[in-house]
């Protein structure tokens, strides 16, 4: 891992400044929206397609390093397999398209998480729910006092 964070320290250095910039948002739109706060429903929704963007942008520009830590991880786990049907080719193989296929399934679960947040967030019942119509700032979960009118 030392050796792949020098080599693309380049790349990775900001990557990991944007997702951590991206990150505080997150946190802090959730927060403002449960809070129903002004904006803070429209914060998150655009924090949410930020973020598909970055890891559509990521896995773009991170493209040299994931083919490294492919055949990194093949090598090592290659070396690991004890199976006399396989040759030491094929473990490889079969090894670096397992870590292929878990980088793509890294991003298609990032798309599909965040995405479909940014969507959600964008339903009428969920916006509803998360800004009230009579512009009154309730907390959430509601006060005790109206736990006794239900």
């Amino acid at each position: 891992m030392t050796e792949a964070i020098e080599r693309f320290r380049r790349t990775r250095l900001p990557l990991t400044a944007a997702n951590f910039v991206l990150s505080i948002a997150l946190v802090i739109g959730a927060a403002r929206t449960i809070g129903r706060r002004p904006g803070g429903l429209a914060w998150l929704r655009q924090v949410c397609i930020a973020t598909v963007l970055y890891a559509g942008i990521e896995h773009v520009v991170s493209r040299e390093e994931r083919a490294w830590l492919a055949d990194r991880i093949a090598v090592v786990s290659a070396s690991r397999i004890d199976d006399p049907h396989l040759t030491r080719a094929q473990a490889e193989a079969a090894s670096r398209a397992t870590a292929r296929f878990s980088f793509v399934l890294t991003l298609a679960a990032q798309l599909a998480l965040y995405g479909g947040l940014a969507i959600a967030l964008g339903r009428a019942s969920v916006i509803a729910e998360l800004t009230p119509a009579d512009g009154s700032r309730r907390s959430v979960p509601p006060p005790s006092s109206r736990d006794d009118d239900s």
